[in-house]
């Protein structure tokens, strides 16, 4: 089994890492969300180096077997393990409904112990991926590629069924329908913002449709009636909350200031300020392919010029929030929007210290020396 990590950094191209890992998942469906519990680790199960045998055998697990019929083809395959101890050790770990179908490559000879431990691995074919939060559509969809072959029109076609399917969601508002209308939004567009960050298992069979439609349900199901409530009494509907969110996410890498940047993109919409985000600004130039194949999708360092692009999404000429979310926030910036500190802050830029933190300021003039603090520092000219 892959993991394979999709990570963002404040304004870096996306990485992949793939690495091994041993996890117990509670559910044998095709698209598996795997939450940051302790029940995800498996536990220790006996090893032995009795055998030493280097041969190598494929063996497949067909959907629909019990556990038994499992441990019997094991049992066929003479490797050394017995039926009746992997039913045993399965039992004692009550861990049968962890077992997937799918082809395990073994060694020749396994101990019971080495062999069940492998089960609860998964099959070779198995990958999580595992989004971080922050990404734009076109940067999972460029994964997929990728990694999973998917094409353009496949993500176009799952969209569609996705949005279909789900009519009756609350994400799905009016307000969404309206806005898709309008500003008639490519289809890497489309449900921008509702593509909920995490890890999520696919394997051979899992089409498209299955991963984006997990993806969306994991969104719908963390955010709840209360929290809902609690946007309205700020006046926020749940799409405002998300395309608050989406920015944020973009302009922090340090979880603890996720309110402190909401505090702030609060009370500037509430003196009508407008946000002056560069992540807006950032995600305008990339609608430009010339500027995505130059700088990627958020362009490091913006210039000043940058700041005049006419476009819906440039916070520096817009007084309100842009149509839309700019990436897929996590739930913590969504929480964030939903229950922002109480601050008189204005102004906020990366700190001189160049740790992903930054320098808050509630007047004009704290934010020019602050300005003056971060132009005379290294960090300043690392990102020019």
């Amino acid at each position: 089994m892959k993991l394979i990590t999709i990570f963002r950094g404040k304004l870096s191209e996306v990485l992949l890492f793939v690495s091994l890992a041993i996890l117990a998942l509670g559910s044998m469906s095709v698209v598996t969300v795997i939450d940051d519990s302790s029940e995800r680790l498996v536990k220790n199960l006996p090893a032995s180096t009795e055998y030493s045998t280097n041969e190598v055998i494929e063996v497949e697990i067909p959907r629909g077997l019990n556990v038994g019929e499992i441990a019997e083809i094991i049992s066929d395959k003479q490797m050394g393990a017995d039926s009746r101890d992997i039913l045993t050790l399965i039992g004692l770990l009550d861990s049968g409904r962890l077992i997937r179908a799918g082809t395990y490559t073994m060694e020749g000879s396994q101990s019971s112990g080495m062999v069940v431990a492998h089960l609860l691995k998964g099959p070779d074919n198995d990958y999580i991926l595992d989004f971080q939060p922050g990404l734009r559509n076109e940067e999972i969809l460029a994964t997929l590629i990728s990694v999973s072959q998917f094409t353009l029109a496949e993500w176009e076609s799952a969209v569609t069924k996705l949005v279909d399917s789900r009519s009756d969601s609350f994400l799905l508002s009016p307000q969404l329908q309206a806005n898709n209308q309008e500003h008639s939004l490519t289809p890497t567009h489309k449900l921008q913002g509702y593509l909920h960050p995490g890890a999520y298992m696919i394997d051979e069979s899992t089409s498209l449709f299955d991963l984006l439609a997990a993806m969306f349900d994991n969104l719908a199901s963390q955010i709840t009636d209360e929290m809902l409530t609690d946007a309205a009494k700020n006046g926020f509907t749940i799409r405002e909350v998300i395309i608050l969110a989406s920015i944020i996410e973009r302009e922090v890498s340090e979880e603890a200031e996720l309110p402190l940047v909401a505090s702030v993109f609060f009370n500037r919409l509430d003196d009508s300020i407008p946000l002056q985000s560069d992540a807006t600004v950032q995600f305008a130039l990339a609608e430009d392919k010339s500027s995505v194949d130059t700088y990627g999708w958020w362009k490091q360092a913006v210039q000043q010029e940058d700041l005049t692009i006419e476009s819906a999404y440039n916070t520096f000429q817009v007084m309100r929030l842009p149509p839309g979310p700019i990436s897929n926030p996590s739930l913590q910036a969504i929480m964030a929007v939903i229950y922002p500190a109480e601050t008189e802050y204005l102004f906020f830029l990366t700190s001189p210290n160049c740790d992903g933190t930054h320098n808050f300021a509630g007047t004009y003039k704290e934010h020019l020396e602050n300005m003056t603090l971060f132009n005379s520092s290294e960090c300043a000219s690392s990102i020019q």
